[in-house]
């Protein structure tokens, strides 16, 4: 007999993997889907469009102009074409990849900024053109950089906007300068954006310590000012690479983690009124003139480099004397920030304690290692009878509980029945994939993150069809979606610990240069010990990637939450960084199990149908519902605690010493 189907997979393998497959996927159908997507979810979006045709127009002719010649040296010098999945046999650092690293992604996303303000599409501009430069990153970081460096060992060649290489090499004045232009494209860019997306209006003022009463002073504008020289000088001094580095890349931290506190906590601060009389109070009101009313105040920008300006003139300072005169300046420069009636005393706290989070980045990145490592080595379990309670149960415990309190805080009371039907339906899904999957034995029972997903889906799906059985208020499938959908991150993020106990979701070895960062697992329960050969090596933390991605994509949503944003945009937007981020962790995990097709894992193919589902879901009828006030507190909560311990018991309890089906965990 012959086995019919081998040709048709083959025909199938042989699609997938052509050229022209590739090219369409890219140069058609995504493109396709961005634009679609911003049709769709163009009404959901109540941020002010920024449209100006002349400037989106050239910003767009730039960018396409910047994708060309990219294209074109990668024909020439590369001797292939612009794909990943198919990339040219020769390394290009020229022409255009001397100027900017990874020019085509670099010029995708202009592009996609240039179009949604030459069409005034606020979707493009806040939804879509973030989520490219994000999907650029994860294929960089998720696939082409660990190819670039096995095939060439090197990612990227040193371009104009690059930073400096690690080390104490004297650099000249014209590198110093160069070295702060992606700071300073990053700090533009961010502090521009945010002023014009006007998330203050109506927010609470950060004047709250009497500021609000004390006059402006006009001649406190000329240390107001006076950061822009400062800076300058500044830059001159960091002689060394390193210097130049550390102080650049404190920069762009700074400058990215500000823009997301004020996203997430917009405070007004409109610029105190007063009439100027004095050469000091023209120049403020010059600089009021190109400044955004307080529209970006908290944390103050001003103060933030201030602050980062002390610590690296600090560092070169070839004496005290400097250091003391900086240190006033920064001091003198706070109180202007005030005085001037620009801020207040809460922008430049902030600004303070989010510097010294910056600063003091490796120190705190080593101790939440060291935290992680004595988790990943924790593993016990206590007996009772036959039933052994693993420790890591009380993660699982705090993360069903948590999630189920939080859905019900977002959905509301009423949907208790809704809640409860895809909470059962996510477990048993979890267990079912792993079941399919993974290819367990009967005697294990082990839970996937895909399936946990695909059982809450269906779940939904459920209560869709059995709506008119549910409470009229409790039954509509959007809310309980969008719910779960912002809970999701926050589950998944105290679900990670219990990973690292367990040992379960673990890395491949580090860089030998990276052993610092990298999680040692010895404990013989551990999985890594137990299945893996990675015992007492340092490994990827991919179970604090995971955390660090879902904290951030979890306060988002739950800000777009808080501010009645719709829930096919918030369940739609899940799917989409979820996948993004699995997209990079998936890259830098090591368990033995998992296989790979067509250059990635098969967990990453997952990622790309998560981005994918994305679009379904922003395609479907309905869900314009924006999300309704949370609830934080009502008498239904208490539910929370069963649905905690029945999470625990099936994840982190089981009965070693049985032979009944599913009666161990893979621990």
């Amino acid at each position: 007999m012959t086995d019919t189907p081998r040709p048709q997979r083959t025909l199938l393998h042989r699609l997938i993997a052509s050229k022209t497959f590739y090219a369409a996927c890219f140069c058609i159908l995504l493109p396709l889907l961005i634009v679609w997507g911003c049709i769709r979810l163009e009404p959901s979006v109540t941020l002010p469009p920024l449209h100006h045709p002349i400037i989106g127009t050239a910003m767009a002719t730039l960018a396409l102009s910047g994708m060309a010649a990219a294209m074109l040296n990668l024909k020439i010098r590369g001797g292939g074409l612009p794909m990943n999945g198919f990339p040219p046999p020769r390394f290009v650092a020229t022409g255009i990849y001397r100027l900017v690293p990874h020019p085509i992604y670099t010029c995708s996303v202009i592009l996609a900024a240039g179009a949604s303000v030459a069409t005034g599409s606020a979707a493009g501009l806040y939804i879509f053109t973030p989520l490219i430069a994000l999907g650029c990153a994860a294929i960089v970081w998720g696939y082409e950089r660990q190819d670039l460096i096995r095939r060439f060992g090197t990612s990227s060649p040193p371009t104009w906007l690059s930073l400096p290489a690690p080390g104490h090499r004297h650099n000249t004045a014209f590198e110093r300068l160069r070295a702060f232009l992606l700071p300073a494209i990053v700090w533009t860019a961010l502090y521009f954006l945010g002023g014009h997306m006007i998330l203050t209006e109506g927010a609470p003022s950060c004047r709250i310590l009497g500021e609000q009463a004390t006059p402006v002073i006009q001649q406190a504008g000329w240390i107001y000012v006076s950061i822009y020289p400062v800076l300058l000088l500044v830059i001159l001094l960091q002689h060394t690479d390193a210097l130049m580095r550390s102080f650049a890349i404190s920069g762009i931290l700074a400058c990215a983690l500000a823009f997301l506190v004020y996203i997430l906590f917009p405070l007004s601060c409109p610029f105190l009124p007063f009439e100027p009389t004095t050469a000091g109070g023209r120049l403020l009101e010059w600089e009021r003139s190109v400044d955004l009313n307080g529209g970006i105040a908290f944390p103050s920008y001003h103060a933030l480099w201030a602050f980062l300006m002390l610590a690296a003139l600090w560092r070169a300072a070839p004496g005290n004397l400097p250091r003391l005169l900086m240190l006033l300046w920064t001091l003198a420069l706070c109180w202007s920030c005030v005085a001037t009636g620009m801020h207040g005393w809460i922008d430049i706290i902030a600004a303070a304690l989010l510097t010294a989070g910056v600063l003091l980045r490796a120190p705190i990145l080593r101790s939440i290692i060291r935290l992680s490592e004595c988790l990943a080595n924790s593993w016990h379990a206590w007996r009772i009878g036959p039933l052994r309670i693993i420790n890591h149960a009380i993660y699982t415990f705090l993360a069903a509980a948590g999630g189920y309190y939080l859905v019900l805080a977002l959905a509301g009371p009423s949907y208790l029945l809704a809640s409860g039907i895809v909470t059962i339906c996510s477990l048993a899904g979890a267990g079912i994939w792993a079941q399919l999957i993974e290819g367990s034995s009967q005697l294990l029972r082990p839970f996937g993150y895909y399936g946990a997903i695909l059982g809450g889906i269906a779940g939904i799906l459920l209560i869709a069809t059995t709506s008119h059985l549910l409470p009229e208020n409790g039954n509509d499938p959007w809310i309980i979606f969008g719910a779960m959908a912002a809970a999701a991150p926050w589950i998944q993020a105290i679900g990670r610990i219990r990973c690292i106990v367990q040992g379960c979701c673990h890395g491949r070895p580090v860089h030998t240069c990276h052993t610092h960062l990298g999680l040692r697992h010895t404990n013989p329960s551990s999985r890594v010990c137990a299945l893996s050969p990675y015992t007492g090596i340092p490994l990827h933390a991919t179970p604090l990637y995971s955390i660090a991605f879902n904290l951030l994509i979890g306060t988002i949503l739950l800000r777009l939450w808080t501010a009645s944003a719709s829930v096919a945009l918030i369940a739609g937007l899940y799917f989409a960084l979820a996948g993004l981020s699995r997209f990079v962790e998936e890259a830098y995990r090591g368990e033995p199990q998992t296989r790979r097709a067509w250059g990635l894992t098969e967990y990453q193919w997952l990622a790309v149908a998560f981005i994918l589902t994305a679009f379904v879901i922003w395609s479907l009828p309905g869900g314009t519902t924006p999300a309704p006030a949370p609830d934080w507190l009502n008498a239904t909560y208490w539910l929370a605690l069963p649905v905690g311990l029945l999470y625990a018991f099936a994840m982190s309890m089981d009965f070693p010493n049985s032979h009944r089906r599913y009666s161990r965990l893979t621990g």
